[in-house]
């Protein structure tokens, strides 16, 4: 989501806000602002705040075994082979879901991940492939959660 503020004339200015809808498609909002440029920029980071908090879904709340039970069932079932479909379902199964999946989705960090791989690395002694294969997979899921607006970023990209 972005926003942005114009002036129209002396005193007044256009606030404008851009936000990708879970369904792809992008929807503006504007308001015509009375004031100074402090107070549009006070009142863009309220309007943002408000149409974020007003877009709730119910996967925002759940865990990451939940988003990744929809996502694997709904997004990446229709679109790749049955194997494949399988090896993603075994790869989270196997390295993902007992050791961050039960974190809230939205309280998911960097860090979390990036744990995640050290132990795949240190403790499993996986091969370095595999843990790209492992990321390659969650960053794809992750990706998907940020278009569908139930996070704010993709955090296995950092």
């Amino acid at each position: 989501m972005q926003g942005q503020i114009i002036e129209k004339a002396k005193g007044t200015w256009l606030l404008r806000i851009q936000k990708r809808m879970p369904d792809g498609k992008r929807r503006s909002f504007s308001e015509t602002f009375q004031g100074t440029k402090s107070d549009a920029r006070k009142r863009l980071t309220q309007k943002l705040a408000e149409i974020d908090s007003a877009s709730p879904s119910s996967l925002s709340t759940g865990t990451l075994n939940e988003f990744l039970d929809v996502w694997l069932e709904t997004i990446a079932k229709p679109r790749v082979q049955l194997r494949t479909y399988e090896d993603y379902r075994d790869l989270m199964r196997l390295h993902v879901r007992d050791t961050i999946g039960n974190l809230p989705l939205t309280k998911l960090q960097a860090l979390h991940i990036q744990k995640l791989y050290a132990g795949l690395q240190n403790d499993r002694k996986l091969s370095a492939r595999r843990i790209r294969y492992v990321h390659s997979v969650l960053s794809s899921a992750l990706k998907k959660a940020v278009e569908m607006d139930l996070v704010m970023r993709n955090d296995a990209k950092l």
